[in-house]
């Protein structure tokens, strides 16, 4: 039985913290939902990234509740989980972080009750820490799940973390100074033990003095309110993190590839360069491929990311992109991109030069602008599945001969235009 042998407190109105063990107690007994908050939506993905930011001591951001009183406001609630809370005796609802503290309340719950993990995923499956997390075959995998059967593997180097919260630091001390004391990675266990309890989360109450619709509406801009950070967003800097001289480089080469009037602005995005250094580095059009961590980043063969990797990836994508650019104003007799209705196209054009070059082999420049303009005119990359055609086709492009598999893949069945409106594709003229 998950119980709590301290008195929970009040939370005083406005800027405070918690430890997230205190978190987890509120979530149980004091939390509840506003009607008009949102259904639960996060998944095992989201889960696993709030879990590597706390081991990693990243901020978590602020929950923002609202201290109801239900003698002057007889509002509908909902609760947090169907065995502990009733909603009708809530003090606080969460205006802000219910994903939050839904997550971080059942796993603490479902550390001394196993009816809980049903709740925290639909597989009902715990969670591990896996201290080897570069290698096996789980590899880059710091938290995986799975139906519980030990508390710790000695043979997976695995923990697994609602016993790390039941057990406490008796537990955290065998595991970090007796069975995997020669395990370099141990002290994740102490960190991840510390994340768990002893940490702080910063909550932000607004108190009783305002009413239900001006909660609402706080509601609404808080989570409304600003453009969510992408993954392209990262990515950039990522890259500006290893490479510093890069912001300087982008703003200038996009310049100039946009050309003096923008008229080439759309196709040569700052945007689209970022998306073929991606390509170039992890063969994947990708935002964020798995290996571009914001703490250790590697290569797509798993080596460590370096500056110089990065500059050369830069200068040989501006090299082809500006070749690009040139071929495509001299057969296509172009002086802007409003014709060019998708530039996804290009991305694999100019991986395909690269990879000539690096071959130390001339292009077929005729070839590769028949299927520019044919890519260009049927939106090649059109629809959900744009990532898994891109990447099908960057893999043809990194081959001296292409074209033959490329414009199969085009296919021409939907419309009326064929290749051979462009004459001979075996032809360079």
């Amino acid at each position: 039985m998950y119980e709590s042998t301290r008195f929970v407190k009040s939370i005083r109105a406005g800027p405070s913290s918690l430890q997230i063990k205190d978190l987890a107690e509120y979530g149980k007994s004091e939390f509840g939902l506003p009607q008009f908050q949102r259904p639960l939506s996060w998944n095992w993905t989201h889960q696993n990234e709030l879990l590597k930011s706390l081991i990693r001591g990243v901020p978590i951001g602020t929950i923002m509740i609202w201290e109801y009183d239900e003698k002057t406001l007889d509002m509908p609630q909902r609760s947090f989980d169907k065995f502990n809370q009733d909603s009708k005796k809530s003090k606080y609802l969460v205006l802000d972080g219910q994903q939050r503290v839904n997550f971080l309340t059942l796993l603490h719950l479902s550390s001394s009750q196993e009816k809980y993990l049903e709740e925290l995923n639909s597989k009902g499956d715990s969670v591990y820490l896996h201290l080897n997390e570069d290698g096996g075959t789980r590899k880059d995998q710091l938290f995986t799940t799975r139906k519980f059967d030990e508390d710790y593997s000695t043979e997976e180097a695995m923990v697994c973390v609602q016993s790390l919260i039941k057990g406490g630091i008796p537990l955290k001390k065998k595991l970090e100074d007796g069975v995997f004391k020669a395990n370099p990675n141990n002290k994740l266990i102490g960190r991840l033990y510390d994340a768990l309890t002893t940490s702080e989360i910063n909550v932000f109450n607004l108190g009783q003095d305002i009413d239900y619709k001006r909660a609402l509406l706080i509601y609404e801009r808080v989570n409304l309110a600003g453009k969510r950070l992408q993954g392209i967003d990262v990515t950039e800097a990522v890259y500006i993190s290893k490479y510093q001289e890069l912001f300087k480089r982008l703003n200038k080469d996009q310049k100039e590839l946009s050309g003096p009037n923008k008229e080439f602005e759309k196709t040569f995005s700052r945007k689209r360069i970022l998306n073929n250094i991606t390509v170039d580095l992890y063969d994947t059009i990708s935002a964020r491929p798995k290996q571009l961590d914001v703490i250790k980043s590697v290569d797509k063969n798993g080596n460590e990311l370096t500056p110089k990797m990065v500059e050369k990836s830069y200068k040989a994508v501006i090299k082809s992109l500006k070749w690009i650019k040139r071929q495509m104003i001299s057969y296509f007799y172009i002086q802007n991109d409003k014709t060019i209705t998708t530039d996804y196209p290009i991305i694999v054009a100019a991986t395909h030069y690269r990879y000539c070059i690096e071959k130390k082999e001339d292009p077929d420049v005729g070839k590769m602008m028949k299927w520019l303009a044919l890519a260009i005119f049927r939106n090649r990359y059109a629809g959900k599945s744009t990532n898994v055609k891109m990447d099908e086709d960057l893999k043809l492009a990194k081959t001296l001969t292409p074209w033959d598999m490329l414009m199969k893949n085009l296919g021409h069945n939907n419309d009326s235009l064929q290749n051979s409106d462009f004459g001979d594709i075996n032809s360079d003229k």
